[in-house]
């Protein structure tokens, strides 16, 4: 695999994962409390921790996009502009 293909598959998980980031916060930032009847249906979770919980996971999300998907993707294109 070469670095222009590399770097364009880095390029579009980056789109992909940070679209799907924005969408699910969208989503959920919409009809928080639709989302919160829902999973309490299911499982019975107070208010805070459900809320505590959604925060912490589009934290670890957002921790796991940047780590392995945007710097990944800055540091390959940085080094398919210096090999020019």
């Amino acid at each position: 695999m070469d670095l222009r293909t590399l770097t364009a598959f880095f390029k579009w998980c980056t789109l992909l994962t940070g679209g799907l980031l924005v969408f699910s916060v969208v989503l959920f930032a919409v009809n928080v409390d639709g989302w919160y009847a829902l999973h309490n249906s299911i499982l019975p979770i107070t208010r805070e921790s459900y809320d505590l919980v959604l925060y912490m996971m589009f934290g670890v999300y957002e921790f796991f996009f940047w780590c392995f998907c945007v710097i990944p993707y800055i540091a390959l294109w940085i080094i398919g502009k210096n090999r020019t």
